[in-house]
């Protein structure tokens, strides 16, 4: 097995166009990083640790927006995941629509009860990938 031991990375045309072959697929490699990603207690209003969050902010019982430091380049252009610690809700209905989905932020709703009413969580996990602006 070969390994590489660099400091830094950068294209040969562009630096920042770093391509990566898979078996037959092709891609380049920035946009797949993670650009953000955050570990918060909505309870506590707690932030465990995150990277390209500015701030949160709490926005009503279990909707959180997290702010990114580093805006990403279009609202639509980026994709992400999340997951929760379930606690005693049946749905962790974890969502977010489109007006929620900024360059500059993002807001979740993690968890909901069988009312269908929002409820702040313990702990939820957040991470983006996309091209930053």
């Amino acid at each position: 097995m070969s390994e590489i031991k660099v400091d830094a990375l950068t294209g040969k045309t562009t630096a920042g166009d770093i391509t990566v072959t898979d078996g037959a697929a092709t891609f380049n490699m920035l946009p797949a990083l993670n650009k953000m990603w955050v570990s918060y207690d909505g309870v506590s209003n707690t932030l465990f640790d995150s990277l390209n969050i500015g701030s949160v902010t709490d926005v009503a019982t279990g909707q959180y927006r997290y702010n990114f430091s580093n805006n990403f380049n279009a609202q639509e252009e980026y994709s992400s995941s999340m997951s929760v610690v379930l606690q005693s809700s049946p749905y962790m209905g974890s969502y977010t629509d489109d007006s929620d989905q900024l360059t500059s932020s993002i807001q979740i709703r993690p968890c909901r009860n069988t009312s269908g009413a929002n409820l702040d969580v313990t702990n939820t996990t957040m991470n983006c990938c996309g091209d930053l602006a």
